[in-house]
């Protein structure tokens, strides 16, 4: 888990504070789902995030009718709490739209480190292996 030391503890602490700062960008686009969206849908969004407050237990998923990215923010956060990135990062990865574009670069590092935690963990089984020969 990225909690404990090292690189995992400074990069996944580093998402963790980037998907903060950029939660709020999001949940003002919200209700943005298209890349054509007018100016209506922009103002409904803007006046959606700012009339709506940030529930950390939000469990309305899209399919109940309850906002797409406020539920997977929810459970993103939660996910990071838990210290489990791979958690937060599917939920980010099911978000669409303008959100999910605010976050793309996000979710490739989450990607990333996910993908360099594996390899570590591969590396370290295998040196384990060879000990024990």
């Amino acid at each position: 888990e990225y909690g404990s030391s090292g690189i995992n503890a400074e990069y996944g602490g580093s998402l963790a504070a980037r998907l903060s700062d950029l939660e709020p960008q999001c949940r003002r686009v919200a209700l943005m789902t298209g890349s054509d969206c007018g100016i209506g849908s922009r103002v409904t969004s803007l006046a959606m995030a700012t009339l709506t407050i940030r529930d950390d237990e939000y469990d309305t998923t899209p399919e109940d009718g309850g906002c797409g990215t406020f539920y997977h923010l929810a459970k993103a956060r939660a996910g990071l709490r838990e210290k489990d990135l791979d958690l937060a990062a599917r939920h980010i990865n099911q978000m669409e739209g303008e959100p999910r574009s605010l976050l793309i670069d996000w979710l490739n590092d989450a990607r990333a480190l996910l993908e360099l935690q594996q390899s570590a963990k591969v590396l370290l089984d295998y040196a384990k292996l060879l000990n024990h020969h």
